[in-house]
């Protein structure tokens, strides 16, 4: 079902924990289907970094981006960040949550 409200995800959660995968998909059909997708990694959701989720975002149409703050603090790579994943921060993220925009939350 298509709905014109933008979907936000945030993934805190490693990639192999429950209902990551079926999150991630469904975003990844919004986003195919036009809608308006973005996704923040953060935390273990960082591990997704490293699989194909970000490839499989990028193509559906879907933004992504990590916290750096976190990023920072596991010590991630900035080389091995997919071009497709932006820098940013839980706070910037949050605040582009605009009323009526749907919320999904993935966590350990």
């Amino acid at each position: 079902m298509r709905t014109d409200a933008p979907l936000r995800v945030l993934v805190a959660a490693a990639p192999d924990r429950p209902g990551v995968d079926r999150v991630l998909a469904d975003a990844v059909a919004a986003a195919t289907a036009g809608e308006s997708v973005e996704v923040l990694f953060t935390e273990d959701g960082l591990l997704a970094l490293r699989s194909e989720w970000p490839a499989r975002l990028a193509t559906s149409g879907a933004a992504s981006s990590l916290c750096a703050r976190s990023a920072r603090a596991r010590k991630v790579d900035p080389l091995a960040v997919p071009a497709t994943v932006r820098w940013s921060s839980l706070t910037a993220f949050a605040r582009s949550v605009a009323d009526g925009s749907r919320l999904w939350s993935v966590f350990p």
